[in-house]
């Protein structure tokens, strides 16, 4: 639980991507996000679940505005970060939904 409590802290504290390597350092955030997100101890505690959702939001309001995360305009002509070629994509724009 300490260990957890740790990572949380340091993925919520630690907020600005790392100039030299913005992409890796947001793939890694990303990652520790949601593995923390799957976590059943966060799960079962609300502030820690809202915490790391919070952090998640932030993480992708940084990375969308330094040009880092994967994101294109999407049919509805929203930014999105979901990838053309995901399964779901069909499913939320629709078939035949230009790539």
């Amino acid at each position: 639980m300490r260990d957890l409590l740790s990572k949380l802290d340091a993925i919520v504290t630690e907020t600005a991507l790392n100039p030299s390597d913005p992409v890796g350092d947001y793939k890694a955030k990303k990652k520790a996000l949601l593995d923390l997100q799957m976590d059943p101890v966060i799960g079962n505690d609300p502030e820690l679940a809202k915490a790391v959702q919070q952090r998640k939001a932030d993480l992708e309001k940084e990375a969308k505005l330094k040009g880092v995360g994967e994101f294109h305009k999407s049919p509805s002509g929203k930014m999105t970060n979901m990838n053309p070629k995901d399964d779901d994509y069909e499913i939320n724009y629709g078939k035949g939904a230009p790539k």
